[in-house]
């Protein structure tokens, strides 16, 4: 199995709403699909934090 290293954020407001960005597909093999994500993505080897 191919391991992707990535981190994931978890943000509250001061009125415990998260922030999550939607993901829309409008082609492709997915197309018509939609979910919603919290902020991050992978990591590359070698970056600065």
């Amino acid at each position: 199995m191919r391991t992707r290293p990535s981190a994931r954020l978890l943000l509250l407001d001061q009125f415990d709403c998260v922030l999550l960005f939607k993901f829309v597909f409008r082609s492709g093999a997915l197309a018509g699909s939609q979910y919603w994500a919290t902020p991050g993505g992978g990591l590359e080897e070698g970056g600065n934090v």
